[in-house]
């Protein structure tokens, strides 16, 4: 059965070829456009066009370079050109300056810009724009930063903060002094290391070498604090009130180193910062202490010097009467003129004194006191607290400067100063001579009319040579009656021993 299915299906192929041959050949030709085919056959074919990459902008690498070159000037303007300058402070005083330019120099009244100053020699004080006041002593190099921020390189400079100032800084090459309410006072020497000294209050002392290592310490007043260059170690040093220019005028050709003291202070047992013992009272004709004050009239003075053993640093009193011993180191004033040889009252601070008239049969006729003060006080630079001894006519007094000077061994004495006259509120106006001597010799006389009672300033030199201070008043011819005189804010000067 198969074999017949085969055998069909063969006999179909070949019956099927031969009807398509005869088919082939009762067909007619086909006509065909040579031209067109020629055209298709010589046509180009075009190649593909492929998708091509953008080519990059230049606008964002040329935006990128310059913002580059912006922060990198800015950096250099900011490392390499000067701040813009600014005002912080202002001049308040100039004392004998020397600057290394006069484009460097500053005078009175003049604002203060955030710029480098050299001061070669002299003193400048500034106030700061927060209130902090300033003075610099030359030879010093200094930069006034902001109106709460300076900077000293070298030199000496002293800083008075109030509290509205609180905060005040002052660097220097290995420390920063933050202020807490202070006087203070720094020394920057040219090695680089630096001393501070605290006189009121207290400060926040940063000891900074540069590295990243820094200590910090906070001192109290009446203490001093040392660095040196290169280190962090804050050590203490010894405190020295003198060592710094703390004011100075201009005006009175005076620099004010620390404070002035007191003789007042001596005359009544103190130590020439205390008051001492008030009322207490020094016997002229004796040299003996008195606790309370003894005023008669007409007591006799004893013709000689008497030492006063109670008192260190009073060497001895007398009642002048022509030539009169004036120390006890035997010193000789000449100059005195013949007076009675009598006073009224003990040599005292206190300012009040009593007065008690009489008649011939020594009946009381009335009593009255008085405060002491005088009419004027020319000396403006002494203490705005009125510090007097009271000394009646014909009554003299002589200080050790030698023991002085013992006591304040950091400090020189370089000048005494006072107001002296008779007390203005007297009923009667009498004559009297004021006499100041330096080792017996006469360095000031005033003559006061009864006239006047004007106050006079009294302003000498001290040398280091020096050992004898002497105030004396003689009665003025005219007998000892209302001759209530005084010596006002009698004061030795003081200043650092280098100065000399």
């Amino acid at each position: 059965m198969m074999q017949q299915i085969q055998d069909s299906s063969e006999v179909l192929d070949l019956q099927l070829w031969e009807e398509l041959a005869r088919h082939e050949k009762r067909a007619e030709p086909l006509r065909i456009d040579v031209r067109k085919k020629e055209e298709a056959v010589l046509q180009p074919v075009r190649p593909q066009q492929l998708p091509q990459r953008k080519k990059p902008s230049k606008f964002p690498f040329y935006t990128l370079a310059v913002s580059v070159a912006a922060v990198l000037l800015m950096i250099l303007y900011i490392y390499v050109m000067p701040a813009p300058k600014r005002v912080v402070a202002t001049v308040t005083d100039c004392l004998n300056c020397r600057w290394e330019s006069a484009e460097n120099g500053l005078k009175p009244g003049e604002d203060v810009f955030n710029e480098p100053r050299t001061l070669l020699a002299g003193y400048v004080s500034l106030t700061f724009d927060y209130g902090a006041q300033v003075v610099v002593e030359g030879p010093a190099e200094f930069v006034p930063l902001t109106p709460e921020r300076m900077i000293l390189r070298y030199g000496k400079a002293f800083a008075h903060v109030p509290n509205r100032a609180i905060g005040f800084t002052l660097d220097t090459p290995c420390s920063s002094v933050v202020d807490l309410g202070t006087d203070f006072g720094v020394e920057a020497q040219l090695n680089g290391s630096s001393e501070i000294h605290v006189f009121q209050g207290k400060i926040n002392l940063i000891a900074d070498n540069g590295q990243q290592s820094k200590a910090s310490e906070i001192v109290p007043q009446n203490q001093a604090r040392k660095i040196e260059a290169g280190s962090t170690a804050i050590k203490t040093a010894e405190f020295n009130e003198y060592q710094f220019a703390q004011k100075i005028s201009s005006k009175e050709n005076r620099v004010m180193y620390g404070r002035p003291i007191s003789l007042a202070s001596f005359v009544a047992g103190g130590d020439g910062r205390t008051p001492g013992d008030q009322p207490s009272g020094i016997d002229p004709a004796t040299g003996q202490i008195h606790q309370t004050v003894q005023e008669k009239m007409g007591r006799m003075g004893s013709g000689t010097y008497r030492t006063v053993a109670e008192r260190a640093f009073i060497d001895g009193v007398f009642v002048p009467n022509g030539p009169s011993v004036v120390s006890s180191a035997g010193h000789t004033f000449e100059g005195f003129p013949a007076t009675t040889g009598t006073f009224w009252c003990d040599i005292t601070t206190s300012p009040v004194f009593n007065y008690t008239a009489t008649n011939e049969d020594g009946e009381v006729l009335y009593r009255q006191q008085f405060i002491a003060t005088l009419d004027t006080a020319p000396n403006s630079n002494t203490n705005s607290e009125k510090q007097v001894i009271l000394m009646h006519a014909n009554t003299g007094m002589t200080f050790d400067l030698n023991k002085i000077r013992h006591a304040f061994k950091n400090a020189e004495i370089v000048g005494f100063r006072a107001n002296c006259g008779v007390t203005k509120n007297v009923i009667v106006k009498m004559r009297h001579d004021f006499w100041v001597l330096v080792d017996g010799q006469l360095v000031f006389h005033y003559s006061q009319p009864a006239s006047d009672d004007t106050a006079q300033a009294i302003d000498i030199p001290i040398r280091p040579d020096q050992s004898f201070l002497t105030l004396a008043i003689t009665d003025g011819g005219d007998n000892t009656s209302y001759d209530w005189c005084l010596f006002e804010n009698a004061v030795l000067e003081l200043a650092p021993k280098s100065m000399r």
